[in-house]
C-alpha cells in the first residue's frame, strides 16, 4: 500500500500500544458534553453554525475568557486544509479571519512579520503556507470566533493526521492547542450550567 515511512512507523508503533496524553482525552470527553449542549441549544443546519451561535449566545461573557482566548491566539495558526505535499494544514479563510480578529481585539501584534521574528510563535514553514490564505470581515462575536477556532482543534484532533505514537514538533504544538482550548470550554460549561 502507498504509505508513507513515517505512517508506517505510526502504525508498527501503535500496533505495540501507546498512551494517549491525558489531555487529549480530557478534551474529548469535554467535546462531547458541549456537542450535546449546543445541539439541544441551537438548530441551526451546520454544525460549525452551532458552535458559533453558542460563542453568539454568550458574547457577555467575553471579557472574562480574554486570558484564556490570548493564550489560544497567541499560538501559531490552526490548520485546517491539506496542503498538497506537505506535512502541516493550513487555515482555511474562516479560521484564519477568526484568529485575525481575536488577535486585532486582544491586541496582540498581527501579522506574520511578527512570526518571523518570533520562532517561539510561528514556523518559518508554516507561516509559508499561513499567509497566502484570505482573511475576511468577521461579522460575528469575540465568542464565535473564540468557539469556532476550538471547534477546528476538535476536528482537527478527530479527523486529522497527528502523531500519537512517534510525538514531534507538531504534536507538541497541538498538545498546547488542546490545553488550552479545555480551560476555555471549562469555563463555557460554567457559563452554561
Amino acid at each position: 500500500m502507498p504509505l508513507s515511512e513515517q505512517t508506517r512507523s505510526e502504525l508498527r508503533a501503535l500496533r505495540h500500544g501507546v498512551e494517549l496524553p491525558a489531555d487529549y482525552l480530557q478534551f474529548m470527553v469535554r467535546w462531547i458534553a458541549f456537542n450535546r449542549a449546543y445541539n439541544e441549544m441551537r438548530f441551526d443546519e451546520e454544525e460549525t453554525y452551532r458552535v458559533m451561535g453558542i460563542g453568539d449566545d454568550l458574547q457577555v461573557h467575553w471579557k472574562d475568557i480574554t486570558g484564556e482566548a490570548r493564550q489560544l491566539v497567541s499560538l501559531e495558526c490552526i490548520g485546517a486544509d491539506r496542503v498538497p505535499n506537505h506535512s502541516l494544514l493550513r487555515p482555511n479563510r474562516w479560521v484564519k479571519s477568526a484568529t485575525v480578529f481575536l488577535r486585532n481585539r486582544l491586541y496582540i501584534k498581527p501579522g506574520y512579520p511578527h512570526c518571523a521574528n518570533d520562532p517561539s510563535f510561528c514556523r518559518a514553514n508554516k507561516v509559508a503556507i499561513c499567509r497566502p490564505v484570505e482573511v475576511e470581515p468577521w461579522e460575528r462575536s469575540e465568542m464565535a470566533a473564540l468557539l469556532r477556532l476550538v471547534y477546528q482543534i476538535r476536528c482537527n484532533l478527530f479527523h486529522g493526521e497527528g502523531h500519537l505514537a512517534l510525538p514531534d514538533v507538531q504534536t507538541n504544538h497541538d498538545l498546547k492547542l488542546v490545553a488550552t482550548s479545555i480551560k476555555i470550554l471549562n469555563t463555557v460549561f460554567d457559563w452554561l450550567s
